[in-house]
């Protein structure tokens, strides 16, 4: 059975959400921290992710 990397994330009411993020050390020390936000945005409805928005990532 192989590795899954996750991260877990406190959401702004206090839910704790463990989001998967890749499955090879490869993939994880590739990714960039705006394939990060954009992880996260996916799970968290509302927050703007994308580069010039006004969101709590932003």
């Amino acid at each position: 059975m192989g590795k899954i990397y996750q991260v877990i994330v406190i959401g702004l009411n206090g839910e704790h959400m463990t989001i998967d993020l890749c499955d090879t050390e490869e993939q994880m020390k590739a990714m960039t921290v705006l394939q990060l936000k954009e992880k996260i945005g996916e799970r968290l409805p509302g927050i703007c992710t994308h580069r010039y928005g006004n969101g709590l990532f932003a």
